[in-house]
């Protein structure tokens, strides 16, 4: 359990790494895009080398389970994030934030955060359960991708003119539940079968796929053009090499 506190501790710090880095710094638009296409790469060598390849082990020829999986996981992201963006929480991206007119809520950019982040961190805690190479490479995944997260997740709140101390402290507890979430995967699934594994595991990847389409490519392509798609490359080579050193 201990572990699997400090994989999720250190994977969810990246959010505030980048909180805080967005908060002290203004970056340009194309640095803002390249790190954001770098992250695209990463989480989707993850989920297509890592997560969708474990969880089709985990699921022994059940084909349908890990089918089922990964189209409820993508429909359950989509569906959340139109409520999220409702409620206001379409603030929690850069590009988003500046094209909308309402002002930004706060509550409503933590709970898209926790969209974000609380399945990535759930599949570290089960990582840690059920295989050690799984819980690392998602450890490393997670952390190289929540530091551009955090950065265009701070754009919101610095355009609603809401003070430093407010988006530490906010960014602190997310990077907190994140944690616990990971433990919390760790608890749930340390003895669960392998279907149910393999259903979470599925599931995680789905809701991981259309959160990157939704979001990080579209804005990363939007700030910076063609030329952030070798980032976007490098990201996927640098996870796609580690899961076969790791392995």
């Amino acid at each position: 359990m201990l572990t699997s506190l400090i994989y999720g501790l250190v994977a969810s710090s990246g959010l505030f790494i980048g909180a805080y880095l967005g908060i002290r710094f203004n970056f340009k638009r194309i640095t803002n895009a390249c790190i954001m296409a770098f992250g695209s790469g990463v989480l989707i060598a993850t989920l297509a080398s890592v997560l969708m390849e474990e969880a089709y082990e985990k699921a022994n020829g059940a084909f349908h389970i890990v089918t089922l999986g990964f189209i409820a996981g993508g429909a359950a992201f989509v569906v959340l994030d139109y409520v999220v963006d409702i409620l206001g929480g379409s603030h929690r991206k850069h590009k988003k934030s500046i094209r909308a007119k309402a002002l930004a809520n706060d509550k409503a950019i933590a709970l898209g955060a926790l969209l974000d982040g609380i399945p990535e961190a759930i599949v570290i805690g089960i990582g840690v359960a059920q295989n050690a190479g799984l819980g690392l490479l998602m450890l490393i995944a997670v952390l190289l991708n929540n530091v551009p997260e955090g950065i265009s997740g701070v754009h919101g709140l610095k355009n609603a003119e809401k003070s430093r101390k407010f988006m530490y402290t906010l960014w602190t507890l997310i990077t907190v539940v994140c944690a616990i979430s990971a433990v919390f995967g760790y608890v749930k699934f340390q003895n669960a079968s392998p279907l149910v594994v393999s259903l979470a595991l599925s599931l995680a990847a789905g809701s991981i796929l259309a959160m990157v389409s939704e979001t990080l490519i579209p804005e990363a392509l939007d700030e910076g053009g063609r030329r952030v798609t070798m980032f976007l490359l490098f990201g996927f080579l640098v996870i796609f090499e580690l899961s076969h050193l790791v392995s």
